[in-house]
């Protein structure tokens, strides 16, 4: 399968698309031009993993526990906090899942970057790993390029620091912490995962509206 070599040329959600029709295994990477890079690792064509320097929700906020300190590896925190039994397997799982999702999210804000996509890794059995992301959750909704309209913007564009406090339900003499707080409990109550019984309709709006916290949450602490 041949990719684009330039996010300009296509969309995120069209190369996702593409690499979940073919069932692709392996690690696509973006390169902005500043050198930033970022690396999306699928297994048979569904994201199981999201590495990005962008900034995004920190695990102990995902998890309610506003005490644990910043960590740089997120998957070594969850094995710490296991260790403790600070939080049970499936609420990290759960937390470890949000996390991707929102940091794929963030992504989809890219306008340019160069496309590479690398052979996979090898699968290992890791107990904190959280379930793929279901087809709904990276393609639903998401831009694409044959949708592009007359001004040939391909992405969404970022939202404004109003409209952004707005969506978490804020007032623009929110702190830092009333930001986290907010997301934190939103994300909580709008993650599908939480409600395994709604119909597909109610999935897609809560997908939609977790999307929409994720972005918000982005532009106001990117």
């Amino acid at each position: 399968m041949q990719l684009p070599g330039q996010l300009s040329e296509t969309t995120l959600g069209d190369l996702l698309g593409s690499l979940h029709r073919e069932k692709c295994c392996g690690v696509l990477e973006l390169i902005e031009p500043n050198g930033r890079r970022h690396h999306v690792s699928l297994r048979d064509g569904e994201v199981e993993h999201v590495e990005t320097s962008l900034r995004g929700p920190l695990l102990g906020d995902l998890l309610g526990l506003s005490h644990v300190s910043p960590h740089g590896d997120e998957k070594r925190l969850g094995e710490t906090l296991l260790e403790k039994g600070q939080v049970s397997p499936d609420e990290l799982c759960r937390a470890l899942h949000r996390q991707t999702l929102a940091r794929l999210e963030m992504l989809f804000s890219l306008e340019g970057a160069a496309v590479r996509f690398h052979a996979p890794k090898p699968k290992s059995e890791d107990p904190t790993a959280p379930p793929h992301l279901r087809r709904a959750e990276f393609l639903h909704g998401r831009p694409r390029r044959r949708a592009r309209g007359a001004s040939g913007a391909t992405t969404a564009r970022a939202p404004t620091r109003s409209s952004a406090l707005c969506v978490l339900g804020l007032s623009e003499c929110a702190t830092s912490y009333d930001i986290r707080r907010a997301f934190r409990e939103l994300a909580q109550k709008h993650h599908p995962d939480r409600y395994p019984a709604a119909s597909s309709d109610e999935r897609k709006r809560l997908f939609l509206r977790f999307a929409e916290i994720s972005r918000a949450y982005h532009a106001l602490t990117g």
